[in-house]
């Protein structure tokens, strides 16, 4: 294969991160595709899209060379809580949530990943040294959807809705955030709702929200005797 080089440092080709050029190619990478993993791939991209990814025809050139590293698609994070953290970096101290996405943006796509289902927690509790409230949900949904609608995000930003059954505050909330979005002629972030159930035990039975309807099933605990119920509630 052929690379041909511009400039950069070391005689390789180069350029910024955020301005990369439309039309390339990428020599001698090692490329894992759907169905097969292939040393020596090429992988064309035009128009900022690829059109070919496969096997270097012999005596092709390329842009940029890849020296047998792995190219593979971009990675889905699909259950996040990073951007509680970013927006909370020291106890007490809370960043604006539209920064906080910027920032976690920036690492997670220099860690791969161009998907991230970031978790909103419908509850209040303390958790790992965050304090998730319903409000904090509401707020963090926003966020990711002001940004999801940016002209050009560097990752895309969808909602994972996670509800406590027993909170009935964090139900009416939570469909309170998906009907406005109805309402509004907009999907979430991502397209149909992603959920998260939170298991509980028999005995929290007593404390689940009143006026709703279980659908539940029980199982036996892994390695224990005792049973476990799996279910969702709905109003």
């Amino acid at each position: 294969m052929t690379t041909t080089t511009g400039p950069g440092p070391e005689g390789r080709a180069g350029w910024p991160a955020a301005a990369a050029p439309g039309d390339y190619v990428l020599g001698g990478v090692r490329a894992v595709l759907p169905d097969a993993v292939i040393d020596d791939a090429r992988v064309v991209v035009r128009g900022g899209i690829i059109v070919e990814a496969g096997p270097a025809p012999g005596g092709s050139a390329a842009d940029i060379d890849g020296d047998g590293l792995l190219c593979v698609p971009g990675l889905i994070d699909v259950h996040s809580d990073a951007l509680e953290v970013e927006r909370a970096p020291r106890p007490r101290a809370l960043l604006p949530w539209e920064f906080a996405v910027v920032s976690l943006e920036a690492k997670l796509r220099a860690a791969g990943i161009t998907t991230a289902f970031h978790g909103a927690g419908f509850q209040t509790k303390q958790a790992s040294g965050l304090r998730r409230t319903v409000g904090s949900a509401v707020e963090l949904c926003a966020a990711i959807d002001a940004r999801a609608a940016a002209p050009d995000p560097l990752v895309d930003h969808r909602a994972l809705y996670r509800l406590d059954v027993r909170s009935a505050d964090g139900a009416e909330a939570l469909a309170g955030v998906l009907a406005s979005r109805e309402a509004a002629g907009a999907a979430p972030a991502g397209g149909p709702p992603r959920w998260s159930r939170t298991r509980i035990t028999p005995r929290d039975r007593a404390s689940t929200p009143t006026g709703g309807t279980w659908n539940a099933t029980w199982r036996a605990s892994p390695g224990s005797r005792r049973s476990r119920r799996r279910g969702t509630w709905t109003r």
